[in-house]
């Protein structure tokens, strides 16, 4: 009888131990266990990919200014600028509409320039013009390869960046800005006026056709 109490008891103890056995491994391997993470996933984007243009390209700033002019591929520094809006109107060549409706005056910081005629210079601004024009018949127009004259004296001819001009179809519109550089400019104020003289044609068999060629020559007062 004792013995065989002796061994139950022991299958009791093995039973017991081999259980908690089973527990103490059950915990540890929870314990170890990593927890539980969350994905979420969306189209890969042009910024993570580095192809966003926007985001790539960094806006021009300059030190004291924020604006940067470009004329003929090359910055300047924009310190003062003044804006006329105008509304002239002229028609009398050959029911050609030329409207110059906008004159800006830009003041930079003094860098130097190459003239097409007149060599390199230190440059304190531009002209700006504004035109459009509309013909009522095939021509040739250069406004961009045109003369300006300033109420100091400076004359100077246009930087020639600008290419919006050239042949322009009958009842066609076309416009664009006209650049001029300013050697000497100590405000916005200083230019009170603007001459700007450019040509026209328009082809012809005709030699004795006198109206083939347009000098235009107009005066700009700035107030």
């Amino acid at each position: 009888m004792r013995k065989a109490i002796t061994v139950g008891t022991t299958l009791l103890l093995c039973g017991l131990l081999a259980a908690c056995s089973s527990e103490k491994q059950a915990d540890k391997s929870t314990s170890t266990s990593p927890k539980t993470g969350k994905i979420s996933g969306h189209r890969t984007t042009a910024s993570e990919k580095g192809t966003d243009k926007t985001a790539a390209t960094p806006t021009k700033k300059s030190s004291g200014s924020s604006k940067v002019l470009e004329i003929n591929y090359e910055d300047y520094h924009l310190q003062e600028q003044k804006k006329y809006p105008a509304k002239i109107t002229d028609t009398s060549w050959v029911g050609t509409k030329v409207v110059l409706d906008e004159v800006e005056v830009d003041q930079v910081k003094p860098q130097e320039y190459e003239s097409a005629n007149d060599g390199k210079f230190d440059v304190h601004g531009f002209v700006r013009l504004h035109l459009s024009v509309t013909p009522t018949r095939d021509i040739n127009f250069y406004p961009t390869q045109g003369t300006a004259i300033y109420n100091d004296g400076q004359q100077q001819e246009a930087t020639g960046s600008e290419s919006w001009d050239g042949e322009i179809a009958k009842d066609a519109t076309k416009d664009g800005w006209v650049s001029f550089p300013v050697k000497d400019l100590d405000s916005v104020t200083d230019l009170t006026s603007v001459r700007l003289k450019f040509s026209a044609d328009y082809d012809t068999d005709d030699y004795e056709d006198d109206g083939a060629y347009q000098d235009y020559d107009l005066t700009l007062n700035l107030q």
